[in-house]
């Protein structure tokens, strides 16, 4: 899927009066990928990598996400392939954003290898998110906001509700071109595939006014997690506008959520 919607990137770090420090990384298929990193009020080893939605850019997850940054913890923020600042021409809904996960935590092993790790993932971004965590150890938490279930479920209710494109007998065909376009199967990292499998704590966050992911799907992906696990249905939230719908609660929220799982794995270390 083409890009050409990507939103402008217009929200820094520097108007909510942070400091931080320009980076950037190389994907395994060549692409520069660029991002900030904003360190703690007070000098952190909790670091959180936060991932943005479709088409969107870090500036986006940045109001939902900077006075983080405040409760004790640093924040890397990216952009995808050919969104905000990072080079690439084409989006797909996840499957080749796995490569600019994968490089961008690398470059974060690198860049703090004495800190410990926890993600933030908003839609598109979630998925993502919760394929990364899945495939890699390291992390001590993850949140995930608007979410789907697999690549296939967001391709389909994007079109269908973004687009208004009818699910029969457009989509399949559409998935179907996808899968040769992407040149592998986008369902094999799909979160409902890598759930079973899921090991830190999960915080996962819905708008019960959420049409493109309502909380069903979040409900039934949860479902198939073992590892410990918390939903949060947020009143009046809409897909991906959760942090506008509970105000000062969700920064509250997801503090307590981070806190609590990187103060256990450093208990866990100490003992």
């Amino acid at each position: 899927m083409t890009g050409n919607g990507c939103i402008p990137l217009t929200v820094r770090p520097e108007q909510y009066g942070l400091p931080y420090e320009p980076v950037a990384c190389r994907t395994s298929d060549g692409l520069t990928l660029k991002g900030w990193f904003v360190p703690a009020a007070s000098p952190s080893a909790r670091t959180i990598l936060l991932c943005h939605g479709w088409s969107a850019n870090k500036g986006e997850i940045l109001k939902a996400t900077h006075e983080l940054a405040g409760r004790g913890f640093n924040l890397l923020y990216f952009d995808f392939r050919h969104c905000g600042e990072s080079e690439g021409s084409l989006l797909s809904v996840g499957y080749w954003e796995a490569r600019d996960f994968d490089a961008m935590f690398a470059f974060l092993r690198s860049f703090r290898p004495d800190d410990r790790y926890a993600v933030y993932g908003m839609s598109m971004g979630g998925m993502v998110a919760f394929s990364g965590v899945a495939r890699h150890p390291g992390f001590v938490a993850a949140a995930i906001e608007s979410t789907f279930r697999s690549h296939d479920e967001a391709v389909s209710r994007y079109l269908h509700f973004q687009s208004g494109v009818p699910y029969f007998p457009l989509i399949p065909l559409i998935l179907l071109c996808l899968r040769v376009r992407l040149g592998g199967d986008p369902q094999l990292n799909s979160p409902e595939s890598l759930a079973p499998g899921f090991k830190v704590p999960l915080l996962g966050i819905c708008g019960d006014d959420d049409r493109l992911s309502p909380p069903e799907l979040i409900t039934a992906l949860f479902a198939r997690v073992p590892s410990p696990h918390e939903l949060w249905l947020v009143p009046g939230g809409g897909h991906a506008r959760c942090a506008q719908a509970a105000g000062a609660a969700y920064a509250d929220r997801l503090a307590r959520f981070y806190g609590a799982g990187f103060a256990a794995a450093e208990k866990s270390l100490s003992a």
